[in-house]
């Protein structure tokens, strides 16, 4: 199969368009889950210790405990963005290149 410059171009270009959207959406993502996390952190370390005072409970540790909670599940939430990221790719390089048929075999 011979391939001219024309279509290594046009495929190169293809590339680049679904990297940077795939980039730029990853970006968008990225942002308004840390900024999500970031109100529910500090929503969490305000609101945490006077209401275990209010309650009468002398458990100064559970705020910081939920604090925890709130880190580890941020931590699972970006831990996934590498595969988001390679789908979103794939995905927007085919919407810009077309599908290909498949070949027959």
């Amino acid at each position: 199969m011979m391939t001219d410059y024309r279509t290594i171009l046009s495929g190169l270009g293809a590339l680049q368009a679904a990297a940077a959207t795939a980039a730029v959406e990853i970006t968008v993502r990225s942002l308004e889950f840390a900024l999500r996390e970031g109100e529910l952190f500090t929503r969490t370390l305000l609101a945490g210790q006077p209401a275990a005072h209010r309650a009468g409970r002398d458990r100064p540790d559970e705020p910081v405990l939920r604090l925890v909670d709130c880190y580890a599940e941020s931590l699972r939430g970006f831990a996934c963005l590498p595969r988001v990221s390679a789908l979103l790719f794939l995905g927007e390089l085919d919407r810009v290149r077309g599908r290909r048929p498949v070949p027959p075999t």
